[in-house]
């Protein structure tokens, strides 16, 4: 059985893009705030003055990458002026100049399509490990070089080129950012909090308070920068710089405090001018706690926000439409492709488009149970038995939790069924249904499921099996069973046309 679980504990945890994309969205744009009068700029100051001992490109790239992160666009003018008259310039670094001179350019936009493409991703990273060879201190080459790395599942090279780029600039807000992002998809939260609780930048940036309250959420720990967090909210900077804040701290009510009442104050707040992963976190906080105000137009702003809103109300193609967008924005993610794979074989019946889907989620997230179980879902329904089994047999159900290990179990029920056993098939199905007990939904789901294997299979039970969840989902309004109830509806009446034929042949 295709499965979804993974929307019940959201943390708002940074995005992570490459470079130019990271820049559209305005989250490395100034933070206006008088209190930033005393930041430390050593850093810039130091590579300045390296600077003037090496005018070359690099160490150009370093001082404006600096500037940026500071916030201090007048320290570089000379530099970027330098940067765009030279040659062979990164464009990474091109940007950032122009974004210290002012000048407003079109850039192309990734190309959302070969970050799905393991064959063009890799030449993505050839083509960065070639230009940081004669430019071995580009940060965001390195950063940038992680997260190519990370798309395809190379973790040990995406950790190694993002220490690079922390060593590089350790206090840019990009870098941190990213660094923090990384490590908690590799399931490092330790490293991941330990990087912004030992960084002193994280003290007066919103954007790194907000990942380390996120972070300390996840790991069970009290944040450090709490207190620091719910003071800059109030300290006159622009709302959408501390929006992701206000989510994170609202979310941080909610988990550790238990005052949902305060918490939805809070994410409601942080939709006044909100990034990307705000709205998607409000609109999670809607879903399951409710009383939480988002207007269509916001919504739109975020695929992941806008998944879930179809999703929830049956609206299937924009759903996986709006699936695969955040999919392509955030493809190291296993959370799109889940869902996406998720919604082409369970609503679409395409099996084909969903093993593909779920295979391109395993490249960066070898091993997930869900991916595994929707690859082998879809596999079997194209009649590729032994290739489904295979992608099964690694899942060990021993610590899973039942949302996981219960369509695990169905699937396998399916498979024994496509296989001409349906006495393990339905002992299998029926073990599902136990384990999901208190999941109304999956287990209507799994009941219906069964009935339509039963059909399928002919077995002398099979009307009764049919009827019994026809009956037992009748006053079910939820779009999923009332898609699946009508799948089966719709076969069992065939099965009794035919039946009919049969008796007067």
């Amino acid at each position: 059985m295709a499965q979804l679980f993974g929307d019940q504990d959201r943390k708002i945890f940074p995005r992570w893009r490459p470079f130019r994309e990271t820049l559209k969205t305005g989250e490395l744009s100034s933070i206006e705030n008088a209190a930033r009068k005393n930041t430390p700029i050593d850093d810039l100051l130091r590579l300045k003055a390296q600077w003037g001992k090496n005018r070359t490109p690099s160490f150009a790239a370093d001082v404006v990458s600096a500037a940026v992160a500071l916030d201090e666009p007048g320290q570089a003018k000379q530099e970027a002026d330098f940067l765009l008259k030279a040659q062979s310039v990164p464009l990474p670094a091109r940007s950032l100049a122009e974004r210290i001179l002012g000048i407003a350019t079109v850039e192309p936009a990734l190309d959302i399509n070969d970050v799905l493409n393991a064959q063009s991703t890799r030449k993505k990273i050839h083509d960065i490990r070639r230009r940081l060879w004669d430019d071995p201190h580009n940060v965001i080459g390195w950063t940038e070089l992680s997260f190519f790395f990370a798309v395809i599942g190379v973790h040990d090279k995406a950790i190694s080129a993002m220490e690079n780029a922390l060593r590089l600039a350790p206090h840019n807000r990009y870098v941190l950012r990213s660094a923090a992002r990384l490590f908690v998809h590799i399931n490092h939260l330790g490293r991941a909090h330990e990087l912004l609780l030992t960084n002193e930048r994280t003290r007066y940036d919103p954007w790194l308070l907000a990942a380390e309250i996120a972070i300390a959420d996840a790991r069970g720990k009290p944040p450090k920068f709490a207190i620091t967090g719910r003071r800059t909210l109030n300290s006159g900077i622009d709302r959408f710089h501390v929006s992701e804040l206000a989510s994170a701290i609202g979310t941080l009510e909610i988990n550790a405090s238990g005052s949902t009442r305060r918490g939805r104050r809070f994410i409601q707040d942080s939709l006044e001018k909100p990034s990307e992963n705000a709205v998607a976190q409000a609109a999670w906080a809607d879903r399951k706690f409710g009383m939480i105000d988002i207007n269509g137009t916001i919504l739109r702003q975020s695929p992941e926000a806008k998944t879930w809103d179809n999703y929830m109300i049956g609206n299937w193609r924009r759903a996986l439409d709006a699936s695969m967008t955040w999919f392509r924005d955030q493809p190291f993610s296993k959370h799109p492709p889940i869902i996406a794979s998720y919604l082409s074989a369970l609503v679409f019946q395409e099996y084909e488009s969903a093993a593909k889907i779920a295979g391109q989620g395993l490249v960066a997230n070898a091993g997930d149970p869900l991916l595994l179980n929707n690859l082998a879902y879809s596999l079997a329904n194209q009649g590729k038995i032994s290739e489904a089994v295979t992608a099964l047999k690694n899942i060990s159900l021993e610590g899973l939790p039942t949302e996981i290990s219960a369509p695990v179990l169905a699937t396998r029920g399916l498979i024994a069924y496509r296989s001409g056993n349906a006495i393990e098939g339905r002992a299998l199905y029926m073990e599902a249904v136990e384990r999901l007990n208190g999941h109304q939904s999956a287990l209507l789901r799994a009941n219906l499921h069964m009935a339509i294997e039963e059909l399928r299979a002919g077995t002398p039970q099979a009307n009764v099996v049919a009827v019994a969840s026809l009956g037992i989902t009748a006053e079910v309004v939820m779009p999923e069973v009332v898609m699946l109830r009508e799948r089966l509806r719709g076969q069992f009446v065939e099965s009794r046309k035919k039946e009919a034929i049969s008796d007067h042949g």
